[in-house]
This record gives C-alpha cells, structure tokens and sequence, in this order.
C-alpha cells in the first residue's frame, strides 16, 4: 500500500472511532426525526452530510491560513486536541 493510501486509511479509521456515527450520531439523528415521514428524514440527513462537508471542506482549506494568522503551532492544536478528548472520555 503506499504511504499516502496509508495515511489517508489511518486518519478515516481514527475519525470513525473519534465521531463514533454508529454508536451516536445514528441514534441521535432517528431519536430527533422520529416522527417526521421518511421523505423529510432523508431531505434532513442529505442536509445535514451537505453541511458537514462544506464545513469539513472549509477548515481543509483555511485551517493552516487561520493557525497561521493567529500564531499557533500544530503542535498547540494537537495538545489541546488531546485534552479535550481525555476530558470528555
């Protein structure tokens, strides 16, 4: 496999375990669309990935102007990262 595929396998895996979407994104999304019919549910779902992907997209093309901008390093980010995880696991 070569490094990019690798790396790319490797970020997924780790942000699939970090959202968990089965395990909470699911239940939430069905526990709040519960009594709505089937066509708004998924009218709210395709909105709903929309969204997270231009979000998502957003910070994939900025993130580094805006770190930049205001002086912080990768490394505060990642550090900072870690804590809340550990705090909120």
């Amino acid at each position: 496999m070569s490094p990019i595929l690798t790396h790319i396998v490797n970020n997924f895996i780790t942000l699939f375990v970090v959202v968990d979407p089965i395990g909470l994104v699911l239940p939430m999304f069905l526990a709040l669309t519960g009594d709505c019919p089937p066509a708004i549910k998924r009218k709210l779902a395709v909105r709903s990935v929309l969204v997270a992907f231009g979000v998502m997209l957003f910070f994939i093309v900025l993130a580094q102007i805006i770190i930049e901008a205001i002086g912080l390093s990768l490394l505060t980010f990642q550090i900072a990262g870690g804590i809340i995880l550990g705090a909120h696991s």
